[in-house]
């Protein structure tokens, strides 16, 4: 990204996998760099306490000691300037409603192709709110 210095992000997943591959993905779009690695919820926040800064978070919803719901609630208190991204594999109606009454920015299921994560993610660095066809309609239909 010449010119620009990339956007510093928040990541919270348990699964050890998950997060490398998604630190690589967004390593290599040049935009964004994965400055936190959380494993769970508090080990976000407790960074981020201790004077982590970061632009975007991205919250995996089902995770021990505290959870994604909580990750964004916390945030949408203590650090309402970080644009929050829901990254996870239960994308049923409740989780997309709960995630954007909460405080997300975005929701996107993990199913989705690797690709659509960096669009979402460029969606909120622009200060919008990233939608899928699926979160979309699920708003419209729960006003």
């Amino acid at each position: 990204m010449p010119g620009r210095e990339a956007l510093h992000v928040a990541l919270a997943d348990d699964h050890d996998r998950m997060r490398a591959g998604i630190a690589d993905l967004l390593h290599r779009s040049e935009r964004y760099r994965v400055t936190v690695h959380a494993r769970n919820g508090q080990e976000l926040v407790q960074a981020l306490e201790a004077g982590a800064q970061v632009s975007i978070a991205i919250v995996d919803l089902s995770m021990p000691v505290m959870d994604g719901y909580a990750v964004v609630d916390w945030l949408k208190q203590h650090r309402p300037l970080v644009r929050v991204l829901v990254y996870s594999q239960f994308a049923d109606d409740a989780a997309v409603i709960r995630s954007y009454r909460g405080g997300a920015h975005g929701f996107l299921c993990k199913e989705e192709a690797a690709e659509q994560l960096v669009v979402a993610m460029d969606t909120l660095a622009a200060g919008a709110v990233y939608h899928t066809d699926y979160s979309q309609r699920v708003l419209l239909e729960n006003p």
